[in-house]
């Protein structure tokens, strides 16, 4: 198991301990040696405990484990992991992007629990390579201010087998 930074701060204090204790008994030239080379590591030390507090702030937001990283800040949370899998938790979630954005994918599926609304300031479009379904638990409804055009098979009730027959 690696060392944390308290394990080696208490062995360098020890050391310090000792090396005080050397540095009494040594001879003046020594002690002037000596104490520039402390001058020179102080500055070091010093940067050490800094990123020291940093990784431990940093730590409070950042995972990594294994073979993900996760972002966490409060109930808001992203999670990638080296498989290409991205997971995007929180509240609220809001994609904002000033041009174009793109969703590509084998499968997309979209689930909202209670609702699902799309709006569009301009054209919209929705076209499926095969089958395209719209299917509703209760009621479907189309709605338009302006022209409502159905191109293809006739809209209606589904028919009945057989010849039409002609009016009463």
């Amino acid at each position: 198991m690696a060392d944390t930074f308290d394990d080696i701060s208490n062995r360098g204090s020890d050391l310090l301990r000792q090396a005080a204790s050397l540095f009494q008994n040594a001879d003046r030239p020594t002690q002037d040696l000596v104490k520039a080379f402390f001058q020179t590591l102080l500055p070091f030390i010093q940067l050490t405990r800094d990123l020291h507090k940093e990784v431990a702030h940093i730590k409070r937001f950042v995972s990594i484990r294994g073979n993900q990283i996760t972002l966490k800040v409060g109930r808001a949370e992203v999670t990638l992991q080296m498989d290409g899998k991205v997971t995007i938790k929180g509240d609220d979630v809001i994609l904002d992007c000033t041009k174009q954005l793109d969703l590509n994918g084998g499968n997309i599926r979209v689930v909202g629990a209670r609702t699902f609304t799309m709006n569009c300031g301009g054209d919209s479009f929705v076209h499926g390579g095969g089958t395209l379904a719209v299917r509703g638990d209760s009621t479907l409804r189309l709605e338009s201010k302006g022209v409502v055009s159905v191109n293809g098979v006739p809209v209606g009730p589904a028919q009945a087998a057989g010849p039409r027959r002609a009016g009463p």
